[in-house]
């Protein structure tokens, strides 16, 4: 969790919302539920202001 708070606050007055982390990924489909999280599991969120899209992957990246 201190990572999460660390990486989510060095981006400064771009972060409009923290976000948090999340858990342990499970996908729902018409077979039943899946505990691996797929080939691109989610692992949190954040929401940030940025010009555009390659500026907020380049704040993401640090």
């Amino acid at each position: 969790m201190s990572n999460w708070k660390s990486g989510a606050g060095s981006l400064g007055d771009a972060t409009v919302d923290p976000g948090t982390p999340v858990g342990k990924s499970k996908i729902a489909g018409s077979s039943g539920i899946s505990d691996d999280g797929g080939s691109n599991p989610l692992t949190g969120l954040s929401i940030v202001t940025a010009d555009n899209m390659d500026a907020a992957v380049t704040m993401a990246k640090g």
